[in-house]
């Protein structure tokens, strides 16, 4: 009868314990869903699969349109890594932007050659199908990238004019990029004055 009466008390616990549980993830659930959007995700470009993680915050609509911020990793790295590395989430959920965090092709970004032009266009289909999907304010799409992840950017940005500024992290410039005369209204600042008088002593 002890045992019997123990064994009840042990199964009314388990039960009470899972209904706790249970009743949690249900509060917690909701939240989550209200909250922000963050997502792994992948699109398909020139017939090849390719990843990104988005994150959305979650009033969004508010505040729309909004600014989006690409955030290309640097190499061996992934976009998990870039998200981790950046804490842009918080950041974003703040300020009121949308952060998407791209995934190089074997974790690396080419800047240069067939690969080079395949990154380019992977990282606009991007851009073009989450400014369909979400409040994406086209005239303010920036781009900041670590170690590979800037050059990346500085790619990007000298072959397209969709990408109104960035801000590139240990990344250089390639010696071809840097002779050339930048794009009207693209570089200016101390960091492009430098680069000017570099150019006409001959030292670039």
């Amino acid at each position: 009868m002890a045992r019997a009466a123990a064994g009840r008390r042990n199964r009314g616990r388990t039960l009470l314990f899972l209904g706790f549980a249970v009743t949690g993830m249900l509060l917690i659930l909701p939240a989550c869903v209200a909250g922000c959007f963050r997502q792994e995700a992948s699109i398909t470009v020139d017939g090849e699969k390719r990843y990104y993680r988005l994150h959305v915050p979650p009033d969004v609509e508010q505040y729309a349109p909004v600014p989006l911020l690409f955030a290309l990793h640097q190499f061996s790295d992934t976009d998990r890594g870039m998200e981790r590395l950046t804490g842009f989430n918080g950041l974003a959920d703040r300020e009121k932007f949308i952060v998407v965090y791209p995934q190089g092709r074997f974790r690396v970004w080419n800047t240069g050659g067939d690969r080079g032009d395949a990154d380019i266009r992977f990282l606009e289909a991007l851009l073009d199908d989450l400014a369909d999907r979400y409040p994406v304010d086209r005239s303010r799409v920036y781009a900041t990238g670590a170690s590979a992840g800037g050059m990346m950017a500085q790619y990007w940005a000298r072959r397209s004019d969709r990408v109104a500024a960035i801000a590139p992290v240990m990344g250089s410039m390639s010696r071809g990029d840097a002779e050339a005369d930048p794009p009207e209204g693209w570089a200016s600042g101390p960091g492009a004055d430098y680069a000017r008088r570099q150019r006409s002593r001959g030292a670039l």
